[in-house]
């Protein structure tokens, strides 16, 4: 089987772009599957066409076409022949309601019309939740919609010790450690105002406590980092399957997040992660404040296994249900 992944992630500019699809592509190969990977570049309207035409002569000849993200390499992906399948990851079908500038404002819809215009063309989609999935099928799509989230390495990402790993940070393990889930703080789609107003808020009743990103942080030593940190603070506006809360629930952490994704059905179960809906920001701030105290308080008394809820989100099984997606679209 040959497949031809599309993507439009520029590992030169970020080497962190697009890291769990590299992984998961990685992986797909060990399983005897032929991936090649064809970065489209920057798409815009002069290169439109030209890009299209390039990836049609580099492509001919593969069983699948995969793109691995909407917008424009959603739309050039499927313009191209044979069997097509696109992965949506979350801001390539979510409109930001949050944009730095004009220019980003414009840019955010686009993209999300490009993916639309795109979807009917596919012979299946992919998508990083289930709630994804059923906006997707609510929406009148007609061609079959698969929930396969980013895998992550369930081995690396396994449960340690905070304490031993504090040392290699030279900290002596006494104050609470509050993760942010983007490494960087000026994205408007993160809202990092809301994580700082809601973390100083607790800092008031809670003194020791710090407010920690992963910037500058390799993915290799994200279990070490992960682990010396106690709660999760995610405030964004939207998200696929965020991998920053997959990762910290492997490795049993709680979190406190906005209604994003499939984090609700979590937090219905389990009292030390916090869900908080949309509001005015005072009162987010509030509830954010009040869920980060939450789970700090079932730190000191309970033991906790949220490791569970990824179980099936280990990266070996994702493959099979690649693998088993592939499969399916030859088969028809």
């Amino acid at each position: 089987m040959k497949v031809a992944w599309v993507h439009s992630f520029n590992r030169k500019a970020n080497e962190n772009a697009g890291i769990f699809m590299f992984q998961l592509m990685e992986h797909i190969k060990n399983r005897d599957i032929e991936v090649e990977e064809f970065y489209t570049g920057k798409i815009g309207i002069l290169s439109f066409w030209k890009i299209v035409n390039n990836l049609k002569k580099v492509t001919n000849g593969y069983d699948i076409i995969h793109a691995q993200y909407g917008s424009g390499c959603g739309l050039v992906s499927s313009l191209l022949a044979g069997k097509k399948l696109l992965t949506l990851r979350g801001s390539d079908w979510y409109i930001s309601k949050k944009s730095s500038n004009i220019v980003k404002f414009i840019h955010t819809r686009l993209s999300v019309l490009m993916t639309k215009l795109s979807l009917n063309r596919f012979h299946a989609i992919i998508t990083m939740s289930k709630r994804m999935t059923d906006e997707l099928i609510n929406s009148g799509l007609k061609i079959p919609v698969y929930t396969i989230m980013d895998g992550i390495d369930l081995i690396k990402f396994s449960p340690r010790n905070k304490e031993t790993e504090r040392r290699n940070y030279n900290d002596d393990g006494k104050n609470y450690w509050i993760l942010f889930s983007s490494v960087v703080n000026n994205n408007p789609l993160k809202r990092f105002e809301l994580a700082k107003q809601a973390f100083e808020l607790v800092k008031k009743k809670i003194p020791n406590i710090e407010l920690k990103f992963m910037s500058g942080i390799p993915h290799d030593k994200c279990p070490s980092f992960i682990a010396c940190c106690d709660v999760v603070l995610l405030t964004s506006t939207h998200e696929g399957w965020p991998n920053i809360i997959k990762e910290s629930l492997a490795l049993n952490k709680p979190f406190v997040s906005t209604n994003v994704s499939d984090l609700k059905d979590i937090a219905r179960n389990e009292s030390s992660c916090t869900i908080v809906e949309e509001a005015s920001e005072e009162i987010m701030v509030n509830e954010m404040s009040k869920g980060i105290q939450n789970a700090i308080e079932h730190l000191k008394v309970n033991k906790l296994n949220l490791r569970k809820y990824v179980d099936q989100m280990n990266i070996e099984v994702i493959s099979d249900q690649i693998i088993e997606t592939y499969k399916t679209l030859l088969s028809k």
